[in-house]
């Protein structure tokens, strides 16, 4: 009877055997799709949050672009104004030049017509006959008044007096009437030479002489300027169109020489910065 009884309970027992395994299995695979649920879960979650700050930021960066687009309206507006006040600006600057342009032209005119009448009283001053001399006057005293310095011309002929005689030469020399104002300055410096005026007189010939390409009595005038005057305000200008002069004889060493003089004693003058700009344009450098 016990056997029996053994028997049947070993039986039930391997025929319970085979369920074990199998509710671990179905508690195993519900507790993995548990799990995986949660995760989807806070994956959704996590997929939401991201999409709610996604849409966030492209509000914000609809609204920046909106101003953005404001502000490059208004900007658009700002130049199109500044346009049309730039045009007319440049209408009334332009009326103002030709106006300008105009009285320039008007002033010119009037000077020449004092010029003429200027060059009209001189002939007439130097066609006036010599005042005569009384026998008293002969003799050696006579001699000397017509061998005397800057009175009077070496043909008899009067000459003004030094300040007179130079602001006329300067009055011609602005007026562009280079040839009368060359005559008035040779007169000037052959009667005046040891006047204050005497090296700006020297200067003006010498700028004459090169506006008219007469580069060698250029050099020559503007090397009696530096001899004679090194110390007056005009020599660095002698200086620097004496370099001009020479370039444009071709003598482009020497030009060279002349400006790099120029700078070396002249440093902190206008000239001098002219004639670093030339030496550049040269090629060559200031030393």
């Amino acid at each position: 009877m016990t056997k029996k009884l053994l028997a049947a309970l070993l039986f039930m027992v391997v025929l319970a055997a085979p369920a074990w395994p199998v509710n671990r299995q179905i508690l195993a695979l519900q507790q993995q799709v548990s799990l995986l649920m949660s995760e989807m879960q806070n994956l959704q979650q996590t997929f939401t949050a991201n999409l709610a700050s996604l849409k966030t930021l492209i509000g914000q960066n609809a609204d920046n672009i909106n101003k953005l687009e404001l502000a490059l309206n208004t900007l658009q507006h700002s130049v199109d104004r500044a346009d049309a006040n730039n045009g007319q600006n440049w209408q009334q600057a332009n009326q103002q030049f030709q106006a300008l342009s105009q009285s320039l032209s008007d002033l010119q005119a009037r000077l020449n017509t004092a010029n003429e009448a200027l060059q009209q009283i001189q002939q007439a001053q130097q066609n006036l006959p010599a005042p005569q001399t009384t026998p008293a006057a002969t003799g050696n005293n006579g001699a000397a008044a017509a061998s005397g310095g800057g009175g009077a011309a070496a043909n008899g002929s009067p000459i003004l007096p030094a300040a007179q005689l130079y602001q006329n030469a300067v009055s011609d020399y602005v007026a562009g009437s280079y040839p009368l104002a060359a005559s008035e300055f040779h007169q000037f410096l052959k009667a005046y030479a040891s006047d204050g005026h005497a090296p700006e007189a020297a200067y003006y010939l010498g700028d004459i002489q090169m506006k008219e390409r007469h580069y060698k009595a250029a050099v020559q005038t503007f090397d009696s300027v530096l001899n004679n005057f090194p110390d007056q305000k005009v020599a660095a200008g002698a200086q620097l169109k004496k370099a001009y002069s020479l370039i444009a004889l071709r003598e482009r060493s020497a030009g060279i020489r002349e400006l790099r003089n120029l700078i070396h004693h002249f440093p902190h003058t206008q000239e001098a910065d002219q004639a670093r700009q030339e030496l550049q344009a040269l090629g060559v450098s200031a030393r």
